[in-house]
């Protein structure tokens, strides 16, 4: 069962003002199919008013966004999602951050050198094989092109019916485009955030197979502020586990859809809010830090 379907068994206080946010969203400055501007569009159109924009290993589309959310009254905050070094998919999200901090610039240029060179080993294999995934490719200028733009161009090319067919005929380990690519340490990248003067989240936990009481714990002691909890794919067991892992080690929680446009079926933004206590403080949290942020600058 979906957390959406059991949240009203969950025991929370709601406030009165609903304020859905959604802090996790993909543009087509990496892997999602909208531009900046777009998203910050139909945010608004779904009633979502404050988002941040949070592209895997960059910071491209941030201030489009913003831009376009003046123009729309649409909040929109820094973001980015760092892919990093563990024994499974592991993603910190940054909110909040000063996107010119010489050390956060320096990591996710370093993050950008090594995935270059890994796509450029990948291209090079799906071709060798007969698949001219470079023709179908589409990038934006200093956007991230991630292994699920590679899956789209497979896809594109008729070498695969869906997403995942790509994934497992020829991009997972053992396949003959899978590339190890050397990502971002964990701790680096939390603690680099905060030095940025942001707020590290650990995303999307429910997908993480691995000790997640270890992680967590390694990731706190490095400066982690949230749990994404609430999102698409948590089931109702997990929201309990990690709301109480969330506790455990008093941590935020926080909301993300995970939105990557025509790339994900089924995602809206914003869908994965709800109303009540804990996500409502995390809010209030990252509109204080903004102000500070803003203040100190």
């Amino acid at each position: 069962m979906r957390f959406s379907e059991g949240i009203s068994n969950i025991k929370d206080s709601v406030r009165g003002d609903n304020r859905p946010f959604d802090f996790h969203i993909h543009s087509n400055m990496s892997d999602g199919t909208y531009s900046p501007r777009e998203i910050v569009s139909l945010a608004k159109a779904g009633g979502v008013f404050t988002i941040a924009v949070t592209d895997h290993d960059n910071v491209s589309g941030v201030r489009e966004a913003q831009t376009a959310g003046e123009e729309e009254g649409v909040h929109v905050i820094s973001g980015v999602e760092i892919d990093t070094e563990f024994e499974c998919e592991l993603h910190i999200i940054g909110l909040c951050m000063n996107i010119n901090n010489p050390n956060f610039v320096r990591l996710l240029e370093d993050a950008k050198v090594h995935r270059q060179e890994r796509n450029k080993l990948i291209i090079e294999r799906l071709e060798n094989i007969g698949i001219p995934v470079s023709e179908k490719i589409e990038s934006q200028k200093d956007a991230t092109v991630t292994r699920l733009n590679i899956a789209k161009a497979i896809v594109d090319c008729s070498f695969a019916q869906s997403f995942y067919e790509a994934f497992e005929k020829y991009l997972n380990k053992g396949r003959a485009g899978y590339v190890f690519v050397e990502r971002t340490d964990k701790i680096k990248a939390v603690k680099t955030i905060k030095e940025a003067g942001g707020i590290a989240v650990l995303a999307h936990p429910c997908k993480l197979q691995c000790d997640k009481n270890k992680l967590v714990h390694d990731l706190k002691e490095a400066g982690l502020d949230a749990l994404e909890i609430y999102y698409p794919k948590t089931t109702e067991g997990q929201l309990g586990e990690l709301m109480s892992l969330a506790n455990r080690y008093d941590l935020d929680v926080s909301s993300g859809s995970d939105f990557h446009g025509k790339n994900r079926k089924n995602t809206d933004l914003g869908c994965a809010y709800q109303n009540v206590h804990c996500l409502n403080a995390f809010f209030e949290k990252v509109m204080l830090k903004e102000a500070e942020n803003k203040r100190l600058s």
